[in-house]
């Protein structure tokens, strides 16, 4: 039998499917950045006072027949950016082709439905590899963002991708070294010093204190840091700590030496540039980094996003924009296909772009620390 992807395209509303498609996709739970810089659609493809909000206040006092009070203040930061274009491009290679070929032969010999399996199939590599390519870089984006002091410094294919949050220099720790033993899995760990002066900086309204995986356990298994596991979620999402002091081990009686500690090691995927048939994993959070976020802004209203209410431990310290595409005829959203070359008809391939960055509204609310490990 012949692969006919034109039809089964044709069965998943063509192109105007998978665009649609693709406008609608969601940033999974996973990510955890996208909790502080959520995503949202914009009409636009500059990033200038993105940030704009209308911020109730205090109703005032007027007297009889007197003109009204006028409230809201009104909050736009100088953050001005252009979008950066992220486009992904995937070539169904010969080899794929053929294992769809031999397993659509399986199903067609068992009197199974061929082109209902063919268009799961299809819809299942757009979404997993052709838009999964997409929210994968946007939240590494995010985490450079969010975990650098200097912003994002990105070189990809003799493009560079250059944004300076502001992120105060007071925010940004002192690296601990191994050399200097304050390492936080060293004789002279730093890592309480620094959890206490993130609290500070972020005048004790801490959302979130945020690290790789192999951070907290350099952190829990060093018996300096004298703190003791007393709780963690059964995935692995997080851990509670409690600070432990004096000889006898008695925990300590100050609320800021108890902590929960967010382990995120999810890992997006490159091509490996020495070996192109490969790939090379890039953690959205570099190990040795102790993210601290704080709580940010209040509740309004937000252009294109109406009134806002976020509860007093969610709020973002920003948003990640979604801009329009020209290929998607300057539609807000992201866009993507999947189609049949004219001149290469047995070929399947998938495309799809993203116009869109991080934004930070609020860079005093982000404390970063880093520790080197071993």
């Amino acid at each position: 039998m012949d692969l006919d992807f034109t039809q089964v395209i044709n069965d998943l509303g063509g192109n105007r499917g998978f665009f649609e498609i693709a406008r609608a996709a969601r940033t999974p739970a996973s990510y955890l950045f996208n909790r502080f810089l959520p995503e949202q659609v914009r009409p636009t493809y500059d990033v200038s006072t993105g940030s704009m909000r209308i911020i109730p206040t205090f109703a005032g006092l007027s007297g009889m027949d007197a003109r009204y009070a006028q409230v809201g203040a009104m909050d736009a930061r100088t953050f001005m950016e252009r979008t950066a274009k992220l486009t992904a491009k995937l070539p169904l290679t010969e080899n794929a082709l053929r294992e769809i070929y031999a397993f659509s032969q399986a199903i067609s010999g068992q009197g199974g439905d061929v082109r209902g399996w063919l268009r799961g199939e299809v819809e299942a590599l757009f979404n997993n590899v052709v838009m999964q390519a997409q929210l994968d870089t946007m939240e590494w984006l995010r985490g450079q963002a969010l975990s650098e002091g200097d912003g994002i410094d990105w070189r990809y294919d003799n493009m560079t991708l250059r944004v300076n949050y502001g992120i105060p220099a007071g925010n940004v720790l002192t690296v601990r070294t191994l050399a200097s033993n304050a390492a936080y899995g060293g004789s002279a760990s730093a890592f309480w010093t620094d959890v206490q002066a993130a609290m500070r900086l972020l005048r004790y309204r801490v959302t979130a204190f945020v690290a790789h995986p192999d951070t907290i356990d350099t952190i829990i298994h060093n018996s300096v840091n004298k703190l003791r596991v007393i709780g963690q979620d059964a995935n692995g999402g997080w851990f509670d700590v409690q600070r432990f002091t004096g000889t006898t081990e008695q925990p300590s009686g100050d609320a800021r030496d108890a902590l929960r500690l967010w382990s995120y090691g999810l890992e997006g995927e490159v091509i490996n540039p020495a070996a192109p048939t490969q790939t090379i994993k890039v953690p959205f959070l570099a190990p040795g980094k102790l993210l601290a976020i704080g709580a940010a802004g209040r509740g309004g209203y937000v252009v294109g996003m109406g009134a806002q209410e976020q509860p007093l431990d969610n709020r973002p310290v920003g948003y990640t924009h979604i801009g329009p595409t020209v290929e998607g005829a300057n539609v807000p959203g992201r866009w993507g296909r999947m189609y049949v070359p004219q001149e290469r008809p047995w070929e399947l391939h998938g495309e799809s772009v993203t116009n869109g960055l991080p934004v930070i509204e609020d860079p005093s609310k982000i404390v970063i620390a880093t520790t080197e490990l071993a």
